[in-house]
C-alpha cells in the first residue's frame, strides 16, 4: 500500500473492539503515507515495513492485545495513547523525534539481537507495565529512560545494547536511566551493554539480575555510572571505560564470577559488598574504593591485586578463600576509612592456611598512627 505523492495521503484504520487488523505487505515504502492511525482494534499486525512522512498514531486497541510491527517502522513521530494495549516493534525502527510511550500495556523492543531501533530524539518508557528488550536501542545523543518502580526491563536476546552515541556517531552520548528491575529470561543467558558516551551518566535505580541473572553486564562508556541495587551476573561484569576521574559505583552487592576493569582512568567504588569467584586484577588507573561501612564484606574468592589504581580506600572486610591479596605499590597508597578494616585470606577461618597479604605501597589510616 502506498500514497500517490510522498507524505500527502493518510490512512486511518478502525476495526472496533472486536475486529483484528492484518496488513500482510508493506505500507508506504514505495511512496510514503503522511500519517497512519490505528483508531481501534482487537489486535493489529503489520507484517511488512511501514513508512510515513509525518507520524504513526496508535489511539486504541483492546487491553492486553497487541499492535505489532514485524517489519521496519520508519516515521518522524510515533504517538501512543494512554490505553492498555501492548506494543511490539519486532522489525527495527527509525523514529526521528523523541518518543514517550504512554500506553500502559507491555512494550517489546526487538525480537532478535540483530534488530536496531533508532530513536533519534531519545525515548522514555515508564508508563508501560513492562519492557522487553531484544536487540539494540540507539539514540543520537539523546537520553534513554526505561522502566520505573512499576515497570521492569526484561532482556530476551543473547545480547542487548543501549547506546546513546548512535554507534559512535555522537561521541558525547546522553544519559541512560534504568528505573526498574532488570532481569534476563533464562539464567546466565542474556547480556546487557550500556554506552552513554563521554557525556552521559548511567543510573540504574533498582536491581540487575537478582531475579534471573544476566550473563554479562558491560559498561562501554559513560560520564559516571551508578548501580543503586544489587547486581548479579552468571559470567562477568566488564567495565570498559568511563570518563577519567568519574566513578563507576556499585551501591548494592555485586555478585559475579569475573570482574574485569580496563586500563582507563575512571574510579571504581564497591560500596555494597561483593562476591567475585575468580581472581581480580584491578587494571583501571583511577581510585578504588572497597566498602563504605565496617559491616561490608567483599569476598574475592580467587584473590585480588590492586597495584594499578592511583589509590585504594578500604572500609570493611576483604576476604579470599586461601588466595593472595596484593594492595598498592610505590604509587598506590592504602587508606583506611572505617573504624575497623579487615583483610582475611582464610574466608573468616574457613581456609585456615590463608595466604600472604603484601602491601607494597603506603598504608595510611585516619588516626594519628602512620606507617611508611
Amino acid at each position: 500500500m502506498d500514497g500517490t505523492l510522498a507524505n500527502t495521503q493518510s490512512l486511518s484504520l478502525n476495526a472496533g473492539t472486536g475486529g483484528a487488523i492484518a496488513a500482510s505487505s508493506t505500507i508506504g515504502t514505495g511512496t510514503s503515507l503522511a500519517t497512519l492511525t490505528v483508531t481501534n482494534s482487537n489486535g493489529a499486525t503489520f507484517s511488512g515495513a511501514v513508512t510515513t512522512g509525518t507520524s504513526v498514531v496508535l489511539t486504541d486497541t483492546t487491553d492486553a492485545t497487541a499492535i505489532t510491527f514485524n517489519g521496519a517502522l520508519t516515521t518522524p513521530t510515533l504517538t501512543t495513547a494512554a490505553q492498555g494495549y501492548n506494543l511490539v516493534l519486532n522489525g527495527g525502527a527509525t523514529i526521528t523525534n523523541a518518543v514517550s510511550f504512554a500506553h500502559t500495556g507491555t512494550l517489546t523492543l526487538g525480537n532478535d539481537a540483530a534488530d536496531v531501533l533508532l530513536f533519534d530524539g531519545g525515548l522514555t518508557a515508564t508508563d508501560p507495565s513492562g519492557v522487553t528488550l531484544n536487540g539494540t536501542v540507539r539514540t543520537s545523543g539523546d537520553a534513554v529512560s526505561l522502566g520505573d518502580g512499576n515497570t521492569a526491563l526484561t532482556l530476551a536476546g543473547t545480547t542487548s545494547i543501549i547506546d546513546t552515541t548512535n554507534n559512535g556517531g555522537t561521541a558525547a552520548g546522553a544519559g541512560i536511566t534504568l528505573g526498574g528491575a532488570v532481569d534476563g529470561t533464562l539464567a546466565n543467558t542474556q547480556s546487557l551493554s550500556l554506552n552513554a558516551g563521554t557525556g552521559g551518566a548511567i543510573a540504574a535505580s533498582s536491581t540487575i539480575g537478582t531475579g534471573t541473572s544476566l550473563a554479562t553486564l558491560t559498561v562501554t562508556n559513560s560520564n559516571g555510572a551508578t548501580f543503586s541495587g544489587a547486581v548479579t551476573t552468571g559470567t562477568s561484569v566488564v567495565l570498559t571505560d568511563t570518563t577519567d576521574a568519574t566513578a563507576i559505583t556499585f551501591n548494592g552487592a555485586l555478585t559475579t564470577p569475573t570482574l574485569t576493569t580496563a586500563a582507563q582512568g575512571y574510579n571504581l567504588v564497591l560500596n555494597g559488598g561483593a562476591t567475585i569467584t575468580n581472581a581480580v586484577s584491578f587494571a583501571h588507573t583511577g581510585t578504588l574504593t572497597l566498602g563504605n561501612d565496617a559491616a561490608d564484606v567483599l569476598l574475592f574468592d580467587g584473590g585480588l591485586t590492586a597495584t594499578d589504581p592511583s589509590g585504594v580506600t578500604l572500609n570493611g572486610t576483604v576476604r579470599t578463600s586461601g588466595d593472595a591479596v596484593s594492595l598498592g605499590d610505590g604509587n598506590t597508597a592504602l587508606t583506611l576509612a572505617g573504624t575497623t578494616s579487615i583483610i582475611d585470606t582464610t574466608t573468616n577461618g574457613g581456609t585456615a592456611a590463608g595466604r600472604a597479604s603484601p602491601w607494597a605501597g603506603r598504608w595510611m589510616a585516619r588516626w594519628p598512627t602512620r606507617r611508611a
